[in-house]
């Protein structure tokens, strides 16, 4: 059975993070496109011109301002799986645990 390749917009303006997650989910997810953008602005642009099966948002700093782009871009596409990197300096959102770094948190 053939599957169709997933198409993934991965929005963030970290190039060495972007590219990371760009090759573990080709290596592991096999035949999946992985398109990158800096901004939100330019991502919401991408989704417009582009069918995608999911974003990555790469959350630039955690704050109210950093939630409402979450919020924005939720609102924008809201039938589309959003999951969100935190800053990985930042403890609150779990950047020094492996699972906080890929964009979970281990507190309830």
């Amino acid at each position: 059975m053939e599957f169709e390749p997933q198409n993934i917009l991965l929005i963030g303006n970290d190039e060495h993070f972007a590219h990371g997650v760009a090759d573990m989910l080709r290596d592991h997810c096999g035949a999946t496109k992985v398109a990158t953008t800096p901004t939100l602005a330019t991502g919401l642009a991408e989704l417009a011109a582009q069918s995608y099966h999911a974003v990555l948002y790469e959350l630039p700093i955690a704050s109210a301002a950093g939630l409402f782009q979450v919020t924005q871009l939720a609102i924008k596409i809201p039938r589309l799986p959003v999951v969100v990197f935190g800053p990985a300096n930042d403890g609150r959102l779990g950047g020094n645990h492996p699972v906080g770094r890929a964009g979970l948190s281990d507190q309830g």
